[in-house]
């Protein structure tokens, strides 16, 4: 045989990982005639083949059903890089590495575990694992900003991001797609560089049927830089200037969206007594921020700053402009009742909350105004809305659905004239009193 020794070995042309393995006579798995290189007898129990790869991995598959194969990879200084000699009785013996060097020669031994005295005929394919690169340019980027890698027809990739500044190495977990949002890799930082190396995942079944994963890593990796953390404020539009003094019960926003946000982290600043600021964590996307989740009726009368910052994931962004708040009355805060309890044959009279009432935006220009109602503990279906002016005259009325403890009716009150009026909302024996300014 030609190939019967390293120094005349075959060179086989490689395909890629995706495409049909194509042997030596044609597709590999209907192969009907062997080259004269696949001929195996006692006497000349291995063949030899070269190859050189693009990339760090390849998967190399001889086919037969003639004998129990053996592939074994060589460097160019004929060290073994990797050996498959499991026997398979009959079939296909398949070994995929991806811990070559992009661009070296390697050779190929292929041999029988037990040689056979007659003709053995076999086909040998070896096919690329490409690796992938990054497909999108340096930036910089948001850590809610999206990059993306080649598709290179892998079952997975995985991203490593390395710090120029503190050498740290964070990655991501093997995901499918080829877009990856930084948010989703712990550990980034604003205001940094990484150099990023991406790994392709390739999940290939072995000659036995058994799974195999198969990482190839990327020889060429690219630089991503992390803008600065994003900052907001509280919407002007909330602020004492704009809106005039809230009370407990009102919303107030964080101006801006920004994408990835996880949470808010909102902060409150007395200005006109000296007390320490108060923070709050609202625990959700939501710009919106309900004042008495934060502050007690011991805010009633109190101005303060208020600065708020977004969180992606476990990064907090900074704090932004301060913008101030005025507090007059607590419309909107729970509504309470006295219940009593018997206990060791003494009655404890304690307060249960029955009911949080919120009217929103308040003040209002009246355009749409929003009666929100939670917590509600009735069997009562249906709730009465009125809306009363200064002299206690009922000006507007509705009758709502109650949904599982809770009413969310929006109304317009276009017709209304500037004034405070009463809102008086009716859940059976329970009835609760929120105020509306319309400055218009």
């Amino acid at each position: 045989m030609l190939n019967d020794i390293p120094a005349n070995a075959f060179d086989i042309p490689l395909t890629v990982s995706n495409a049909p393995c194509v042997g030596l006579s044609g597709d590999i798995n209907e192969a009907t005639v062997v080259a004269p290189e696949g001929t195996f007898q006692a006497t000349n129990p291995d063949l030899w083949y070269s190859f050189t790869t693009a990339s760090q991995g390849v998967r190399i598959e001889v086919a037969t059903g003639d004998f129990d194969a053996l592939i074994e990879v060589l460097d160019d200084s004929f060290n073994t890089v990797d050996v498959e000699d499991v026997q398979f009785a009959a079939g296909n013996e398949v070994l995929s590495i991806g811990n070559l060097t992009a661009g070296a020669l390697y050779y190929v031994r292929v041999g029988t575990v037990n040689p056979t005295a007659a003709a053995a005929p076999f086909d040998i394919c070896i096919q690329v694992l490409r690796d992938t690169r990054c497909d999108y340019g340096p930036g910089p980027y948001s850590l809610c900003g999206l990059f993306k890698a080649d598709f290179v027809f892998a079952d997975q990739y995985i991203f490593n991001f390395t710090s120029q500044t503190d050498g740290m190495t964070y990655s991501s977990e093997p995901q499918s797609s080829t877009f990856l949002n930084f948010a989703a890799v712990e550990g980034l930082q604003y205001n940094d560089t990484y150099d990023v190396a991406i790994q392709s995942v390739y999940n290939l079944m072995n000659g036995g049927g058994e799974m195999e994963m198969i990482v190839v890593e990327n020889n060429e990796p690219c630089t991503v830089e992390i803008s600065e953390a994003p900052t907001t404020q509280m919407s002007p539009e909330d602020n004492s200037t704009n809106a005039g003094p809230q009370f407990l019960g009102n919303y107030i926003e964080a101006e801006d969206f920004i994408c990835g946000v996880t949470s808010w982290e909102w902060e409150f600043t007395r200005t006109d007594v000296p007390e320490i600021p108060v923070t709050y964590n609202t625990g959700s996307s939501s710009r919106a921020l309900r004042i008495s989740d934060v502050l007690t009726e011991s805010a009633l009368g109190g101005t303060f700053d208020v600065r708020v910052r977004p969180v992606i994931g476990s990064v907090e962004g900074d704090l932004g402009a301060t913008q101030e708040l005025a507090i007059i009355g607590i419309a909107g805060t729970p509504v309470v009742e006295a219940v009593v309890i018997e206990s060791d044959d003494e009655r404890v009279a304690q307060e249960e909350v029955v009911a949080k009432a919120s009217i929103y935006p308040n003040p209002s220009t009246g355009a749409l105004v929003t009666v929100n109602v939670t917590d509600l503990v009735t069997d009562v279906e249906l709730a009465q809305i009125d809306i009363m002016d200064f002299t206690g005259r009922v000006v507007a009325t509705d009758v709502v659905n109650i949904n599982n403890g809770t009413i969310n009716q929006r109304m317009s009150l276009n017709q209304l004239a500037t004034g405070t009026y009463v809102i008086r909302i009716t859940v059976g024996d329970l009835m609760m009193n929120e105020t509306l300014i319309i400055p218009k």
